[in-house]
C-alpha cells in the first residue's frame, strides 16, 4: 500500500493487463450509407458532421463527440441498441458538452440508447424513440432555455427518460402533425412537457416530477388526451391549459392522473377549455384553478366530473371570466357546488407514501357520474382516478428478503441487505434508491441495474468486507455511505420516481430473532410470499446467512408446502365460506383472518388436519364487505391466501 496522505495505491503480486483501445475518427460528412459496429468502437467526432444519407449506429456502439461539434441530420440516423448493449453518445470528455443533433427534414429513430449532454432540435423532423435515456449533466449550459426543441413534423417518444442536472426547458414540441410522450419520465427541470400549436397527440402514462415550472404545459393544443400521468412536486402547475402568445388551448381531455403537491394542480385559463374527468388531486395549495391570466383574454372553461380534490388550502378557484362546473366529485374541506358531489375522507390506502387506491369503505366506490364508463370491473363508475381493486402505480414485487445489520466480532462482513425479485418479470431498478430512517441516507442503483425473475441481489456497506469473506457471491453492489442500526429502524426501497416498493421496520429485541444482533446469525425472511413487515415471519439464519441466494428456512417451508394444497370457496363469499385443505400429512393447524390493513379480525380456528381433504366452513356474517387474507400455520409451514366478501 502506497500513499500520499491523501490518495492510495494497492498493489498486488499479480499481473493486472491494462488494454488501451484507439478511438475510430469519423469524417465530417457522409454522403453514402454507413454503419458504426461495436468492434471498431468507441467512435470519435472531432468536427461538425453532416449526415447526407443514411447512418445506423449498431448495438454496444459508443460515440465520444468533442466540445461544441455537433450532427447535422439531412438524411437518417438510426441507433439500433439492446438493453444489455445500449448505444451511448456522450462528451468525448466529460464536463465538456458537445453542441447538438440537429434534424433538418430528416428521421432519426433510436431504441435502447442513452445520449448524454447534448441538444436534441431540429425542423420538419421525423423522430420516433424507444427506451432512450436523455440527460444533461454539465453545469455550465446555463445559456441554454429548451434541450429538445422540435419545430413541425411528428414525434413519438416511448419509455424514455429525460432528467438534467441544470435549469431548462427539456421538453418543447411545436406545430406537430401529431405528438406522442407515452410511458416517459422526466425530472429534474423548469418545465416538463410542452405542447405547443399541436391538434393531435397524447400525453399518456408518464410520471413527471420535481419541476421548476409547470409539468405539463399547453399553448394552442386542441382535442389533446392527457390521461394516467403521475406529478409530482410541480412548483407552479401541475397541468396547465393556456394561452400566451399562440392562442387558446380547447377541447382537451384530462383523465385518470394523480397530482401531487404542487402549487396548483390544474389551471385552465384565457379562452381554453378542459374536460377534468376522473382525476385525483392531493396535497396541492390550489386543486383547480379556471381564470384569466392575460387581460383581454377572457377567462377559461373546466368541466368536472369524478375527481377526487384532497388536502387542498383552496379546492376550486374561478373567477367571474370563467365557467366552471363540478359533478359527481369529492372534496374533504368542502361541499362544492354542483350535483351528486360528496363531501367527506376519500379512505386512501397510504397517501403519505403515494398509494391513492381506494379502501373497501371509501365513499368514492360506485360514486361517479352513472352516465360514464363502467369500471373494468362492469360497476358503475368510482371517484378519481383509480377505480377499485386497480393499482395505478405497475408496483414491481421486489422484496426485502435477508437483512444483516450487526455482524458477529469473529465474522464481520459489514452490513448489508438482500433484495428478492418475486415478479413475474425481469425489473430494471436503475435509478432506485435504498434509505434508511434518515432519507439523506441514499443508495443509488447504477444504470443497468437488471434484477432478474427469481433473482438476489445483495447490498453492502463495505464491499471489500463482504467480498473477503463471502468470496463465492458475485451478485451484490457497494459501497453504501451509510449502515443499518443496531437498534433497529425503518428501511425503505423506492423506485427513481418516489413509489415506494417495499419498506419494513425490523427490530432487535423479540419478537424479532435476536441471534441476528451480534451473535452471527442475520435477520431471513422465511417466503417471500410473506408479509415482511411482521417480525413472525423472519427468523434467525443458520450461521452467516445466504447473501445472494434462497434463505435456508424458505426451502424447508418450500417442502412444507407441498404436503398440502388449499382453495375457498365460493370467493367472493358472501355469509360463509368453505376452506379445503388438502393436507398429505396428520398435523396441527392454524388460521387466522386479516382486513386489508393486516388488522385481525378476531376470527381465528384452530384444529386438526387428517390426511386427505379436510373441510372447514367459516360463518361470515359478522365480516362487512371488502378485501380479506387469511394464514394458514401448519408444522413449520405458513401461507396468505385472498378472499373477497361481497354482501
Amino acid at each position: 500500500m502506497a500513499t500520499d496522505g491523501s490518495n492510495y495505491i494497492e498493489g498486488f503480486n499479480y499481473p493486472n493487463p491494462i488494454k488501451i483501445k484507439k478511438a475510430t475518427e469519423l469524417p465530417c460528412t457522409i454522403n453514402s450509407d454507413m454503419t458504426l459496429t461495436k468492434e471498431n468502437s468507441p467512435y470519435l467526432l472531432k468536427c461538425d458532421l453532416v449526415i447526407n444519407a443514411n447512418l445506423i449506429l449498431e448495438k454496444g456502439v459508443t460515440l465520444k463527440i468533442h466540445k461544441d461539434n455537433k450532427i447535422i441530420i439531412n438524411g437518417s440516423l438510426h441507433l439500433k441498441g439492446t438493453k444489455a448493449e445500449p448505444v451511448i453518445i456522450e462528451p468525448a470528455i466529460e464536463g465538456d458538452a458537445w453542441d447538438k443533433i440537429t434534424i433538418q427534414n430528416g428521421n432519426f429513430t433510436a431504441k435502447n440508447a442513452t445520449i448524454q449532454d447534448g441538444i436534441i432540435s431540429g425542423n420538419n423532423a421525423q423522430i420516433d424513440f424507444d427506451s432512450v435515456y436523455i440527460f444533461k449533466k454539465f453545469k455550465d449550459l446555463t445559456n441554454i432555455q429548451t434541450y429538445f426543441f422540435i419545430t413541425n413534423g411528428k414525434v413519438e417518444l416511448k419509455n424514455c427518460k429525460m432528467s438534467s442536472d441544470t435549469m431548462c426547458e427539456f421538453l418543447v414540441l411545436y406545430k406537430l402533425s401529431y405528438a406522442l410522450t407515452e410511458n416517459c419520465i422526466v425530472t429534474n427541470c423548469f418545465d416538463g412537457i410542452e405542447y405547443m400549436n399541436i391538434d393531435s397527440g397524447m400525453i399518456n402514462n408518464c410520471k413527471i416530477f420535481n419541476v421548476y415550472d409547470d409539468a405539463i404545459d399547453f399553448n394552442d393544443c386542441n382535442n389533446i388526451i392527457i390521461r394516467n400521468n403521475f406529478i409530482n412536486k410541480a412548483k407552479d402547475k401541475g397541468i396547465s391549459i393556456g394561452n400566451e402568445e399562440f392562442g387558446p388551448s380547447r377541447n382537451n381531455f384530462i383523465s385518470n392522473n394523480i397530482i401531487i403537491n404542487c402549487e396548483t394542480g390544474i389551471a385552465v385559463k384565457d379562452s381554453s377549455s378542459a374536460f377534468i374527468i376522473n382525476n385525483t388531486l392531493f396535497n396541492n395549495i390550489t386543486g383547480i384553478n379556471v381564470y384569466e391570466k392575460w387581460a383581454g383574454f377572457s377567462g377559461g372553461y373546466a368541466d368536472i366530473k369524478n375527481t377526487i380534490i384532497s388536502s387542498s388550502l383552496y379546492p376550486v378557484k374561478f373567477d367571474k371570466y370563467s365557467i366552471i362546473k363540478v359533478n359527481y366529485s369529492l372534496n374533504d374541506s368542502i361541499l362544492l357546488d354542483g350535483e351528486s358531489n360528496i363531501f367527506a375522507n376519500p379512505m386512501f390506502v397510504d397517501p403519505v407514501n403515494m398509494d391513492f387506491r381506494l379502501m373497501p369503505n371509501s365513499p368514492c366506490i360506485d360514486a361517479g357520474d352513472p352516465t360514464s364508463s363502467l369500471d373494468p370491473d362492469g360497476s358503475r363508475a368510482d371517484i378519481g382516478a383509480l377505480p377499485f381493486g386497480v393499482a395505478y402505480h405497475d408496483i414491481p414485487n421486489i422484496v426485502i428478503n435477508e437483512i444483516n445489520y450487526n455482524s458477529a466480532t469473529d465474522f464481520d462482513t459489514g452490513d448489508w441487505v438482500e433484495f428478492y425479485n418475486a415478479d413475474s418479470k425481469d425489473i430494471d431498478i436503475s435509478g432506485w434508491f435504498f434509505t434508511d430512517n434518515d432519507i439523506s441516507h441514499k443508495f443509488i442503483f447504477p444504470e443497468n441495474s437488471i434484477l432478474k425473475v427469481g433473482g438476489y441481489l445483495v447490498l453492502c456497506r463495505e464491499s471489500s468486507k463482504f467480498k473477503s469473506l463471502y468470496p463465492e457471491v458475485t451478485n451484490y453492489l457497494g459501497d453504501m455511505t451509510f449502515g443499518l442500526s443496531s437498534d433497529g429502524e425503518m428501511i425503505k426501497l423506492y423506485s427513481q420516481d418516489f413509489v415506494l416498493i417495499d419498506s419494513l421496520i425490523y427490530g432487535v429485541t423479540a419478537p424479532w430473532a435476536t441471534e441476528a444482533n451480534g451473535y452471527g446469525s442475520t435477520l431471513e425472511l422465511i417466503s417471500p410470499d410473506l408479509d415482511n413487515t411482521k417480525p413472525e415471519n423472519w427468523v434467525a439464519s443458520q450461521k452467516h446467512g445466504t447473501p445472494g441466494k434462497q434463505n435456508g428456512k424458505e426451502t424447508d417451508t418450500n417442502q412444507n408446502q407441498n404436503m398440502i394444497s388449499v382453495f375457498s370457496y365460493p370467493n367472493p363469499a358472501g355469509e360463509s365460506v368453505v376452506i379445503s385443505i388438502y393436507s398429505k400429512i396428520k398435523t396441527d393447524f392454524k388460521i387466522q383472518f386479516f382486513n386489508i390493513l393486516g388488522e385481525k379480525t378476531g376470527l381465528v380456528f384452530t384444529g386438526y388436519l387428517n390426511e386427505g381433504e379436510n373441510l372447514l366452513s367459516v360463518n361470515l356474517k359478522s365480516m362487512e364487505s371488502g378485501i380479506y387474507f387469511y394464514t394458514i400455520q401448519l408444522n413449520g409451514y405458513s401461507n396468505i391466501y385472498k378472499l373477497e366478501i361481497i354482501k
